[in-house]
């Protein structure tokens, strides 16, 4: 499943002329130990002039992990130079821009990686700032086997479940039958 927001994928502005696409190459790497579930621009208008890429990597029970994840250059070799957030909140800042009005792709991609900048996690690709313009992007990453959904909801087999709500009811029932309780039968 592709995890690039809608707005992720192609080059676009609004009414007013804020930038709000930019299209992201995503490269998985199913060997990986994790996954990118969620790419997402905040848009010019929303971004207040900032300019930072938030990067996040859960492990498989959801949990935000310190994993390193790298930011490098220039797309899509990788092979220029790379960058660690420098803080501990996931930030990278961007400064780079692109012509994006033009098709071309932003220059920087982001990855969990080892100490060695080798990726292990799935690639984002053509980051940057579209033409110039302050936006920012969210990125999360999660240990490939996890057993929550991308999209938020619980997978949870509910038949144990009811079936021990529906054991618990029987005796509720049975021991207000015992004690007499009118309003059973």
């Amino acid at each position: 499943m592709d995890p690039r927001t809608a707005n992720c994928q192609g080059y676009h502005v609004d009414a007013n002329g804020k930038v709000d696409g930019v299209l992201l190459i995503w490269q998985p790497v199913p060997s990986s130990k994790y996954e990118l579930i969620r790419a997402e621009l905040v848009s010019e208008a929303d971004a207040g002039g900032s300019t930072v890429a938030t990067c996040v990597v859960l492990d498989k029970g959801g949990i935000q992990t310190a994993e390193r994840v790298w930011l490098a250059w220039a797309w899509p070799e990788l092979k220029a130079g790379w960058g660690l957030p420098g803080n501990a909140s996931g930030q990278h800042m961007i400064t780079n821009g692109y012509p994006a009005h033009t098709g071309a792709l932003g220059p920087l991609g982001l990855y969990p990686g080892d100490a060695n900048h080798n990726p292990i996690g799935d690639l984002i690709g053509g980051v940057g700032l579209p033409d110039n313009r302050h936006v920012c992007y969210r990125f999360v990453w999660r240990e490939r086997g996890a057993t929550q959904p991308v999209d938020g909801s619980t997978a949870v087999d509910l038949t144990a479940t009811n079936a021990l709500l529906e054991r618990q009811v029987a005796i509720l029932e049975a021991l207000a039958r015992h004690l007499g309780v009118p309003g059973l039968d």
